[in-house]
């Protein structure tokens, strides 16, 4: 089976910015400010009208997300310790949400917000983790922190809601994926298996888990036991984002390998692997609509894929 690269679309974007992500211990250094200055390169993105741009950071973004309950919302998170609830009609802040710390984030603060995610069940709930190795649930409305969830002993760098019950999942740079219930911030479950630093963390929307790790796999959890049941290899560098296919049984995953590999899910084998990218692959993501992934990448293109066979 082979799968055709259907475009190629040139970014001027910092990807820099998701190195701090994956190495050990690194403090961001006098590369930030040339970090910054990328994003004030115009960017040609896919798709009709003129871009806009969202101001109100003051410090490096690591994550967006869209309000599954409200259209026209979306949430972003920084190195400047807040999470951004933006009105995408308007352009203009909602809310900003910020976490009461005195820490200085421009030298080396263990308080940047890595990501963010909101959840499904809930309107108006968001989630985020940071590297002061805790996850907030916040409410939007307010502004105000609904919980603190506590017990990883590393930075948190991913967070995911279960679509199917009151559960999050968070990945930390301790090796660990904890499950939270969301209802009484209590912590579930702590899933052991990854040998090095875990990278982020993914719900199928059958509610699935997967995990990756600078250990160069991808783990699928058995939820009801803890345990791991199947690690996918074949990257031959550290992995840095996964993604489950809404409309198959089919899994993909990135690495600083350079590529993209699609994974069979019900036999654990690779089914292919998308060559083209010129450098780091940091993120991957299917489109709802139809058989096709994007994938972005250190060489400043994102890249769509065709998911039929020829």
């Amino acid at each position: 089976m082979k799968f055709k690269q259907r475009v190629s679309i040139k970014i001027c974007t910092g990807f820099l910015f998701f190195l701090v992500n994956f190495m050990h211990g690194m403090e961001i250094d006098s590369s930030k400010s040339e970090a910054v200055e990328n994003t004030k390169k115009e960017k040609k993105i896919f798709g009709a009208g003129a871009e806009r741009i969202l101001k109100g950071h003051t410090g490096l973004v690591f994550g967006v997300a869209y309000n599954p309950h409200k259209e026209g919302e979306l949430a972003s998170c920084s190195d400047d310790t807040t999470v951004i609830i933006w009105d995408l009609r308007s352009g203009n802040e909602k809310n900003v949400l910020k976490e009461d710390t005195n820490s200085n984030f421009f030298l080396g603060d263990t308080d940047l917000v890595r990501q963010v995610a909101y959840n499904a069940h809930k309107e108006g709930e968001l989630a985020s983790c940071s590297d002061d190795k805790t996850v907030i649930i916040w409410d939007i409305e307010t502004g105000n922190q609904k919980n603190v969830l506590k017990g990883h002993t590393g930075w948190v760098v991913g967070v995911a809601y279960n679509p199917h019950k009151e559960e999050l999942a968070s990945g930390s740079h301790d090796k660990t994926v904890r499950l939270w219930d969301t209802e009484t911030g209590k912590q579930k479950n702590v899933l052991k298996g990854h040998t090095d630093l875990v990278t982020g963390v993914a719900y199928s929307k059958e509610g699935e888990l997967a995990s990756c790790s600078i250990d160069k796999t991808v783990r699928l959890w058995d939820l009801r036991t803890g345990k791991v049941k199947n690690v996918l290899k074949g990257h031959t560098d550290l992995v840095t984002g996964a993604a489950y296919s809404p409309h198959k049984e089919e899994l993909a995953s990135c690495s600083w390998d350079k590529t993209v590999r699609l994974w069979d899910l019900r036999t654990g084998k690779e089914k292919n692997v998308l060559e083209g990218h010129t450098n780091s692959v940091m993120g991957v993501a299917y489109n709802p609509h139809k058989e096709e992934l994007a994938s972005c990448s250190w060489d400043k293109t994102v890249r769509l894929w065709n998911l039929f066979r020829e």
